[in-house]
């Protein structure tokens, strides 16, 4: 007999074969080896402890080590899926990381940190912008985990940024050619509080007009309403790249 673990302990039927004909006689008990307990996943050996009915005192059972059954219980399939989560980059404190167990019996509560564990090691700091893997594993010392095929799933960890953002537009050109005028890209602002270069911030490149690479900067203007509405320390500035490449010159 092959059978799913339940809990419960199980094993296979036995019956009285050869009985006398019209005799009351039926199996009552069954019994396990000392280190067998009928129920978890694995292997097992049940024996017919005791017999029932008006004529069992008529029968005789063998000995355990002669009327005993192997079977196989099979670990129950179960799933643990890390739960995804959302942190800003600002927050001081990571979201705490949860997940849903799938599939164990009701009264087999897998508990975190005793069962299973939940990790998040690629997560960055400084942190920024991105998604991330949140990891389970299962825990070797988990007393209900052995009775269990159990699949595990990651989670996502999104570090979001929520802060009003001024971000310089990259740009790459060849020696030699003219010089675009430099844009940037905005997000996270309020509705009618736009943030527009020449107003509230300005842009400027290190100076260089030769092969080579040049951070490009934002400069806040104090007096903008508009920069006096986020706060000046509330607004992240962040640095584009102004890339100069070779003049490829034919030889003939």
């Amino acid at each position: 007999m092959d059978t799913e673990y339940n809990g419960n302990i199980q094993h296979p039927s036995a019956s009285v074969m050869g009985k006398v004909s019209g005799d009351n006689v039926s199996v009552d008990e069954y019994g396990f080896p000392a280190s067998d307990d009928g129920k978890s996943a694995g292997s097992h050996a049940v024996f017919v402890k005791s017999l029932k009915g008006t004529d069992k005192d008529n029968y005789k059972l063998e000995g355990s080590s002669t009327n005993y059954t192997e079977y196989s219980i099979d670990p129950k399939p179960m799933t643990i899926t890390a739960d995804d989560k959302e942190k800003a980059i600002d927050d001081e404190e990571d979201p705490e990381l949860t997940a849903s167990v799938d599939g164990n019996i009701e009264t087999e509560i897998f508990v975190k940190d005793e069962d299973y564990e939940l990790s998040c090691e690629d997560h960055p700091h400084p942190e920024v912008e991105d998604e991330y893997d949140i990891y389970v594993k299962v825990k070797g010392t988990s007393a209900l985990a052995k009775n269990y095929q159990i699949t595990t799933k990651n989670g996502t960890l999104t570090i979001v940024d929520n802060k009003p953002t001024i971000t310089p537009d990259s740009f790459t050109i060849t020696y030699g050619d003219d010089y675009p005028e430099l844009t940037a890209t905005t997000k996270n602002l309020d509705d009618g509080f736009n943030l527009v270069k020449g107003t509230d911030f300005t842009l400027d490149r290190v100076t260089g007009d030769d092969y080579g690479e040049y951070k490009i900067s934002v400069t806040l203007i104090e007096g903008s309403p508009n920069v006096q509405h986020y706060g000046k320390n509330n607004i992240r500035l962040k640095e584009g790249l102004f890339t100069i490449n070779q003049y490829s010159v034919p030889i003939t």
